[in-house]
């Protein structure tokens, strides 16, 4: 029905007004103010918004209590009322005669959390009502050729909106760390060791026309018969289903059998383990697949792929962190209701990816990465049907990149690949990285001794002492350390001294012998003192 303005109104019985109980909102402002524990205010202030109280009266006194336990003042009839005066609200909210009734309305405040309830309850079933009123426009709103797909999709939000405020509903409460563990003594089952457990979300990126699409049906095949996954990674036999939004049926009828006979998988062993969902072609988004998830019985299915997810994101979505967290979050519950892994099959940026952080990898917000609980990358190799696995998980051992060789119809792992040559982008310093087999050696550095540096630097033919020096800071030697060694060695008889009389240049040799005549010089193991430099006197002054 339609009301005044032509807007249509959803039809509630005897026309009544929206859900509320005012009792129920009384008896929990009455538990607040006659309460002597702030156990009570806290609850509500967990539970309940602003805007969950129906009668704005109730939302001024509400907040006037808030107010007052983050002041950390006593709670009780006077004080309330004095912070109502102050605030110049007390006349508003019906003044001394309905704050009386408020207190007189309960007899303790043991049932504070009963009230809280009824009232969180009213409120959800009030964002119900509206959230109805607007689906029914939407329904009803005049398209002008726009696709029905279009309406559905809107549809669709507003239900994920109810959803959300459904899930507001449940109260939030902590737990102790020996709660939690005691709660939780293991990790969830493995599913691909190494990689995924059930419960969890994957994402699989590469390029386009990589072959991941071959890739995660060699997986569908590996892990409902218990197989090696690449040659790399076991898995635990269990069911599997693909939900496709992309390859014709009758294309993945083909691949199928021939990727399971590249693993040697009889038809057999697999045909009755593997369900899918073809999505091809049709209006279906992320959200939407509720209804499948619905269907599937906890437990039921071990492995979800969904391939790919571009297909399934709403629009605009794909670029923003705020859509694409939403996304995910749902990803998330479906896991977590199924009980299984799920595994999101994505495709990167344009361009070459090798100049990229692991994590930066894939189109779009980089949200995708950071909400996955396992982010795995198939980045080109600099070699032909060649490419790098790396990945970054949340409840395994980090992983080493791995490389891999495409060998028609699967994927296997290549321990003689070299890892670091990645295709790259020259444009962005794309020079590919050495391995450490293509590095020079780095030359061991030099322990140097008093007679390490003597047979180093130091010969039986007399050399200057600064010329010495030099050599050996071209060697890295520091300045310290180069007397040092040449005062141990002097000290050791290692090297000798010869110096000319009247001179302050010194020439060392590893042998004792007469550089200068014995008028001229002299050859001492310690160094004589310097003579005093001849300094030339100034001009007397002029008088």
């Amino acid at each position: 029905m339609a009301d005044s303005n032509g807007r249509f109104m959803a039809i509630a019985p005897d026309m009544a007004l929206p859900p509320h109980s005012i009792d129920a909102e009384i008896g929990l402002l009455g538990s607040m103010i006659i309460a002597d524990d702030p156990a009570v205010v806290r609850h509500a202030r967990e539970l309940l918004s602003r805007d969950d109280w129906y009668q704005q009266d109730h939302q001024a006194i509400y907040d006037a209590l808030l107010r007052m336990a983050d002041q950390g003042q006593a709670i009780d009839a006077i004080t309330l009322r004095e912070e109502l005066i102050r605030t110049r609200v007390f006349e508003e909210v019906g003044g001394k005669e309905y704050l009386a009734t408020i207190i007189g309305s309960v007899p303790s405040a043991s049932h504070y959390a009963s009230y809280a309830g009824i009232v969180r309850e009213k409120a959800l079933l009030r964002q119900t009502v509206s959230i109805c009123n607007e689906a029914l426009r939407e329904a009803y709103r005049p398209r002008n050729g726009e696709p029905v797909a279009g309406a559905a999709r809107e549809l669709f939000a507003l239900a994920e909106k109810m959803q959300r405020a459904a899930a507001a509903a449940a109260p939030i409460s902590s737990v102790s760390a020996r709660s939690l563990m005691k709660d939780n003594p293991d990790l969830q089952d493995p599913l691909i060791v190494g990689l995924l457990r059930r419960a969890e979300v994957m994402n699989i990126i590469s390029a386009p026309k990589m072959r991941k699409s071959w890739m995660v049906l060699q997986l569908a095949v590996c892990q409902c018969t218990g197989r090696m996954w690449l040659g790399m990674f076991h898995t635990m036999q269990c069911r599997v289903l693909i939900i496709d939004g992309e390859l014709e049926p009758a294309t993945i009828a083909y691949r199928l059998p021939r990727v399971a006979g590249g693993l040697g998988v009889t038809h057999d062993e697999y045909a009755d383990m593997v369900d899918l969902y073809s999505l091809r072609g049709q209006e279906w988004d992320v959200f939407g697949l509720d209804t499948i998830i619905r269907r599937i019985e906890a437990g039921y299915y071990g492995l979800i792929i969904i391939d790919p997810l571009y297909t399934l994101l709403p629009a605009d979505a794909e670029n923003s962190n705020t859509a694409m967290m939403a996304v995910y979050r749902r990803l998330i519950d479906y896991a977590r209701r199924s009980a299984a892994g799920i595994v999101v099959v994505h495709h990167t940026s344009k361009g070459v990816q090798g100049n990229k952080g692991i994590t930066d990898v894939g189109a779009g917000a980089g949200a995708q990465a950071r909400a996955a609980d396992g982010h795995l990358v198939l980045r080109e190799h600099e070699e032909p049907d060649c490419a790098v696995l790396e990945a970054v998980v949340r409840s395994w051992a980090p992983l080493k990149p791995i490389g891999l060789r495409w060998t028609y119809p699967t994927w296997a792992a290549d321990p003689a690949l070299d890892v670091f040559r990645l295709k790259r982008d020259p444009s962005k310093g794309g020079r590919p990285k050495k391995s450490d087999a293509d590095k020079p050696a780095k030359a061991e550095p030099i322990e140097w001794t008093p007679e390490k540096f003597v047979a180093e630097f130091v010969t039986a033919t007399p050399t200057p002492k600064d010329a010495i020096v030099s050599r050996a800071r071209r060697s890295k030697i520091t300045h310290r350390d180069i007397q040092g060694f040449l005062a141990e060695a002097e000290a050791s008889e290692l090297l000798f001294v010869h110096q000319k009389k009247g001179s302050n240049v010194k020439f060392l040799a590893n042998k004792r012998q007469e550089l200068f005549d014995g008028a001229q010089g002299v050859c001492v193991s310690h160094t004589p003192p310097t003579p005093p430099s001849r300094r030339r006197k100034k001009p007397a002054a002029a008088e």
